[in-house]
């Protein structure tokens, strides 16, 4: 090679100026290539204004060898572009010295490092990892940067290789700042490890080479959630190997599946698309130290998600600034790849640069950034609260210093004089300990100072009797409600009750009594003088109160120049009083034929004995009253039971003192019944099972599946029974019965059947999901189905013995329109069940295979599939919620259990 440089060869084509720095790096790998262009070391310099660019070759020959080749063409910006080759004028080679910001500023030094061998002790540890084990086909470039494009890295690689772009594949890995090279050969692959540890042009752009191992996993990707590892593994071992482990990542709907042995993968990759079992799927090799799969063309390009905002309280946002949060909340964000900005309220949340060079990256996770950052963000700010409390300047005033002194550091304190609010922000913990305190405080001042500003006092005239009335109806408990503080007071000797609070309380409590007031009934009562006279000696208060309001009805009495009248709050309630008055009170009248016996002494000495005995200080129960106009009649009035008793004793004394014969009477009759209810406990019954003995009876084609669980899928359970007998789904037929965790398996042949059992003692599958396996009976009992309640039991076994055999038994099952018909010998039912339709005497009927030990037929693909029934309310009576005071209340009455006191 030549030290000088030839003279120039110009290169015209169609490009823009924007694409003049592309099209210099594109013409300086393209007449470096000899495959390509014939060339080899070279200069390439671009004018700034027009499409043309000078090349300047080292050697003669290779300058020739350019020009005579007819057809130059690259590729730009996906577009192909023709080069146009002309000789500069004049013969004088350039002596310019070449541009720092060449690309390839050393070609001298490629060239021969191209064929170089490598030296002894380069990548000692990669070929040593190589000779261990299977020689790889793949190359790992690491330090890949983002300025770095697709095209020339290609052509950097058929420069060190010496091979076409047809001869390998290379993938970019942009966001681990790496690339793969696929070439077709190991040999390839060595080669181009060894001469790249010298190359310049790899140093200058700070790349590295080395092997990478030959991968002993797939990556399963478009799978359903239907498929189970068990699924994956069944069908790896049918087609190719079992698999040394599978690993589901059912939110990726993918699976990476590993072997023993990485021949298995590169014989499963040979194309992407696969079928198993109608399920459209795709394999790639997945690399475990690269922590992703080889896509290829399919390598999906990840787009840098936009930054989103997220709103915080003002308040929060100012505790938060105040004690420098900010770095913290960073921090705390970065593992969701998330930087905040909290200048602002509206906090900017944007992914970080390191977002898109994570391993492992996916579509999902690049389209739930956002949701996961401000799931994230929204967690963190959970950790902060705040709570406003209404309070007026004046009162904020006197309360401030008390809330600063339970506050202290732990929280921001912001008052809007303009609102009349005073806000409080910080950590949540702490606002849950400070919050009571701060609005205990608060409110205590604030009342203290409204009531000593704004209370006023309201007077109501009211009788004793409607203010009994009224605290019966629930006066103190609804002023208690409106306002803990609001005072309620009635004067008895004035007849006026005082209200004092608030305006709202006092309006309020006033508007409360006005409508029990409007609802007040009155009645005027005609009760005998001497139970009038009673009334009078009493105090209508305590007396309304042990009548009524102690019994729960709203009612008083009151006695005027007209009589007694009964006021309550409602009808109701003047009619339940009327009512307890007149069970309550009695007036008893004695006959005195002798009037000299009210004269004597003992007479007055009894009367006064008797009142003293039944009256009190404090409530009187009975008065003796004797009419001024009417003395040959003694009157007893008050509560009933002391008015008999006062009135027996007394008539006693008239009838022993007085002149006429006592009489008497004496009246009594007492009767009962009594009822036993007889209990008979039902006669306990045996029953037995019979078992059938398969030994003694011809081989069966049915093996029996017990335990079969509610999450096998009948897809799986296919799969393990094709893999245990080595025979095609079409040999066997499958059917689950769920309700009772079973499954029934038809072969073609008893020897299919001793086969399956046998093996399946020792199959893995099988016991790791609890299955057993054991041959069934064969069948000696038809179900016949569809039956119309014409058909009788003679019709049946007159039918069976024409075409096939009189039968053993017919059990009719008319509620279920079926019937169970047995036969002596199994061939029968075999012979007859080939087929399930059939017709009995124009009546078409469904025969299935009856299994007594099984409880069951076997219906094949016609079996009924079970739904649970949806639940069902029923509505009862809630507790306290009965008819209105007074009311009989309606009971529920239930049969009562035997032995139970409920």
């Amino acid at each position: 090679m030549e030290d000088s440089e030839c003279p120039p060869v110009t290169v015209e084509g169609d490009w823009s100026p924007e694409q003049n720095k592309t099209v210099k790096n594109k013409l300086q790998l393209y007449f470096q290539s000899k495959k390509k262009s014939s060339g080899g070391d070279c200069r390439v310099e671009v004018e700034e204004e027009a499409p043309t660019a000078s090349v300047f070759f080292r050697s003669q020959d290779v300058r020739e060898r350019v020009l005579a080749k007819k057809h130059h063409e690259i590729s730009v910006g996906n577009k192909a572009l023709t080069l146009r080759l002309s000789l500069a004028p004049g013969g004088e080679a350039s002596q310019s010295p070449p541009s720092s910001s060449d690309v390839a500023s050393e070609p001298a030094a490629d060239s021969k490092n191209q064929k170089l061998e490598p030296e002894k002790g380069s990548s000692a540890t990669n070929q040593k990892d190589l000779e261990s084990g299977p020689r790889s086909t793949a190359v790992l470039l690491e330090n890949v940067q983002e300025n770095l494009s697709q095209d020339l890295l290609q052509m950097m690689v058929e420069t060190i290789s010496g091979l076409d772009e047809n001869d390998f594949s290379l993938e970019i890995i942009w966001e681990t700042n790496m690339a793969i090279l696929i070439f077709n050969s190991p040999e390839d692959a060595e080669k181009f490890v060894s001469v790249s540890q010298t190359n310049s042009k790899m140093k200058k752009l700070g790349l590295t080479a080395r092997p990478l191992e030959a991968t002993k996993s797939i990556r399963m990707e478009s799978l359903p959630q239907t498929v189970v590892k068990d699924m994956i593994e069944l069908w790896f071992e049918k087609h190719w190997e079992l698999p040394e482990d599978v690993v589901m990542i059912p939110e990726e709907q993918a699976a990476i599946v590993t072997f023993m042995d990485p021949k298995v993968v590169t014989s499963i990759c040979v194309k992407e698309d696969h079928v198993m079992r109608s399920i459209a799927v795709k394999l790639y090799p997945y690399y475990e130290s690269l922590g992703t799969a080889l896509y290829g063309k399919e390598r999906p390009a990840w787009k840098m998600p936009k930054p989103v905002t997220e709103k915080v309280q003002r308040v929060i946002w100012k505790f938060l600034l105040q004690k420098k949060m900010p770095k913290s909340i960073n921090n705390q964000m970065d593992p969701h790849f998330c930087s905040v900005d909290l200048d602002h309220p509206e906090v900017k949340l944007s992914p970080l640069p390191s977002f898109l060079k994570q391993k492992g990256l996916t579509a999902k996770d690049v389209d739930n950034w956002a949701e996961v950052a401000r799931a994230a963000f929204c967690r963190l700010m959970s950790e902060y609260t705040a709570f406003e409390s209404d309070v007026n300047t004046e009162a904020w005033k006197a309360a401030e210093k008390e809330v600063r002194s339970v506050v202290r550091e732990d929280a921001l304190v912001d008052f809007d004089p303009s609102r009349d609010v005073v806000t409080i922000a910080g950590r949540a913990d702490d606002i849950k300990k400070i919050r009571a305190p701060v609005e205990n405080i608060i409110l205590k001042l604030m009342n203290h100072v409204q009531r000593q500003t704004k209370s006023i006092t309201e007077l109501l005239e009211f009788s004793p009797a409607y203010f009994a009335i009224l605290k019966e109806e629930g006066l103190q408990k609804a002023a208690a409600d409106i306002s803990s503080e609001l005072k309620v007071s009635f004067n008895e000797g004035t007849g006026k009750l005082s209200l004092t609070g608030l305006p709202e309380e006092v309006y309020k409590t006033k508007s409360w009594i006005l409508e029990r007031n409007m609802s007040m009934r009155k009645k005027q009562l005609n009760l005998p003088p001497s139970l009038l006279d009673y009334l009078r000696s009493v105090d209508s208060t305590d007396m309304s109160m042990n009548l009524f309001t102690s019994q729960g009805i709203s009612a008083v009495y009151c006695i005027d120049f007209k009589g007694v009248s009964l006021v309550g709050s409602s009808d109701r309630a003047l009619a339940d009083a009327e009512s307890k008055m007149k069970k309550d009170l009695l007036v008893q009248t004695l006959d005195v034929p002798d009037q000299g016996v009210l004269s004597q002494q003992k007479w007055m000495d009894l009367n006064r004995d008797l009142l003293d005995t039944y009256n009190f200080s404090n409530k009187k129960t009975v008065i003796i009253w004797i009419h001024p106009e009417r003395i040959d009649k003694v009157t007893v009035a008050g509560f009933s039971n002391p008015v008999k008793e006062v009135s027996v004793t007394l008539r006693q004394f008239i009838e022993d003192y007085s002149q006429s014969p006592p009489s008497s009477s004496d009246v009594a009759s007492d009767r009962a019944a009594d009822s036993k209810d007889q209990k008979s406990e039902p006669e306990k019954g045996a029953s037995a099972t019979n078992q059938t003995d398969l030994e003694s009876g011809p081989r069966s084609t049915a093996v029996l599946l017990e335990n079969v669980q509610e999450n096998l899928s009948q897809d799986l359970l296919q799969m393990i029974v094709e893999t245990i007998s080595g025979l095609d789904e079409n040999d066997f037929s499958l059917e689950i019965i769920w309700e009772t965790n079973m499954a029934v398996l038809i072969f073609n042949s008893p020897e299919d059947v001793e086969k399956f059992v046998s093996v399946s003692q020792t199959n893995s599958k099988m016991k790791k999901l609890g299955l057993t396996a054991r041959p069934l009976e064969a069948a000696k009992s038809i179900r016949m189905e569809s039956l119309p309640p014409t058909v009788v039991k003679d019709m049946i076994e007159l039918w069976f013995e024409k075409h096939w055999e009189l039968p053993e038994d017919v059990v009719m099952i008319p509620e279920e329109q079926a019937a169970i018909v047995t036969f002596m010998d199994p061939k029968v039912v075999t012979s007859v069940c080939v087929k399930e339709d059939h017709v009995m005497r124009s009546i078409a009927v469904k025969l299935y295979p009856y299994y007594e030990s099984l409880g069951t037929a076997l219906y094949g693909k016609e079996r009924p599939a079970w739904k649970m029934p949806e639940p069902v309310t029923e509505k009862v009576q809630r507790r306290g919620f009965g008819p209105p005071r007074g009311e009989a209340q309606p009971t529920a009455q239930f049969p009562k259990a035997e032995g139970s006191d409920c």
